[in-house]
């Protein structure tokens, strides 16, 4: 690592942490984030300094989690000769972490493997993952990664799908990296044509509506964010006098979905 390098990464857990301490404002982190060449989606900005405000349940139907007969016997089999060490992952608290984080003894079960997942603000993973690349600590194994620092940290990073290219005796039977969306490996894990990292916490918009009443105003189920909009304006037109509008929001002010959803339209 160049000393230029050095001191980049330096800065970035620096100001990581002034964040984290309330040193200095979310405004000047992004900032000098900014500076450093890291930047933030806007869906993770949002969030910055403190968890996700997730509510209710999110570990699913036990059922649901359980892990089939044939992968379970896969994992004894390869993963038994790892009995005894241990797999460490930081991340905030996404769905898919919160969930892995409650399953996570059907994988400690079947190979004697530990996993420990840490759990911290998004700031801090940034600043916990920084330092330890930079100083090649190797406190952790897995990372969480919003897809902007991607470039960032590429090159601290194991390709997957070479990695199975390279060790076929570990590849979980099944699994094919071309089941992943092209756009979305694009768009999240790959960088100068390597994988940084498999798609994980992915939010995915769906679009609902009600059929009575574009079928009544005539208009076709809006299959872009222009048709979107154009489909609002008419709906809300022609019954707001009705106590209808075209769309809603999750627009309570400070809720993460603010972001997540106006920036996914601009």
């Amino acid at each position: 690592m160049s000393f230029k390098e050095h001191d980049k990464k330096t800065f970035i857990i620096d100001t990581a942490r002034d964040f984290a301490a309330r040193r200095i404002s979310k405004r000047d982190f992004l900032r000098k984030t900014g500076m450093a060449g890291i930047g933030f989606s806007a869906f993770a900005s949002g969030l910055l300094g403190s968890t996700r405000p997730f509510r209710g349940n999110l570990g699913g139907n036990a059922a649901m989690a359980q892990t089939p007969e044939e992968t379970t016997k896969w994992l004894k089999d390869v993963g038994g000769k790892f009995k005894g060490t241990k797999v460490r992952y930081t991340s905030e608290a996404t769905p898919p972490t919160v969930v892995l984080n409650q399953i996570k003894g059907e994988f400690t079960d079947a190979t004697g493997i530990d996993v420990e997942i840490e759990i911290v603000p998004l700031e801090q993973v940034l600043a916990k993952a920084t330092q330890d690349v930079q100083g090649q600590l190797g406190t952790y194994d897995v990372y969480y990664l919003d897809q902007s620092w991607v470039a960032t940290f590429a090159q601290d990073t194991i390709d997957p799908v070479q990695y199975y290219k390279d060790k076929p005796d570990l590849a979980m039977p099944g699994f094919d990296f071309d089941d992943f969306s092209k756009p979305l490996v694009e768009g999240l894990a790959l960088y100068n044509g390597k994988w940084a990292g498999i798609p994980f916490d992915i939010p995915i918009f769906i679009t609902m509506y009600r059929k009575d009443i574009l079928e009544k105003h005539k208009i076709a189920p809006p299959t872009n964010f222009d048709e979107f909009t154009a489909a609002v304006k008419a709906i809300t037109e022609a019954e707001k006098a009705n106590g209808i509008f075209g769309t809603g929001l999750q627009a309570k002010s400070g809720h993460y979905s603010l972001e997540c959803d106006w920036t996914a339209a601009v």
